[in-house]
């Protein structure tokens, strides 16, 4: 004796019960007991309270969505700067081009790196890397 228990519920139903079948998946014979065992077919079981709340949900009216809700746009880190108040931000001072033929002419002379410094509104050590990189891109290190 084979149970056939309600998909939906699981309630067991007995023999002489009433078995509603939802069958998923195609097949050209009309079906029947038969095919629904034989082919393949993969078939759900429903008791008959569980079959008329199917067919009531069927005949009800489609209940439909309103319009998707868009979402949240991703919050930014930054705040947006308030235009009505804020100040304008000072701007990046702009960097100063190295003039390399003075530093080269004064180096030449015989001046050291701090009087050259001193000439160029500089730092020593920018006036030893304009130096370097000057003397690399010419091929004498």
């Amino acid at each position: 004796m084979i149970k056939i228990i309600c998909d939906r519920c699981g309630a067991e139903m007995k023999e002489n019960e009433e078995v509603g079948y939802v069958a998923i998946g195609v097949n050209s014979n009309p079906l029947s007991n038969d095919v629904m065992y034989n082919s393949g077919v993969i078939t759900n079981h429903f008791c008959a309270d569980c079959i008329n709340k199917i067919k009531d949900f069927m005949k009800s009216e489609p209940v439909i969505d309103p319009a998707p809700k868009p979402k949240p746009k991703a919050k930014s880190k930054v705040k947006p700067p308030d235009i009505l108040s804020a100040t304008p931000e000072p701007e990046k001072p702009k960097r100063r081009k190295i003039d390399i033929g003075k530093i080269m002419a004064l180096k030449n002379a015989g001046w050291s790196r701090e009087k050259i410094a001193d000439e160029m509104g500089m730092t020593p050590n920018a006036v030893s890397n304009a130096v370097y990189a000057y003397k690399k891109k010419r091929g004498e290190l």
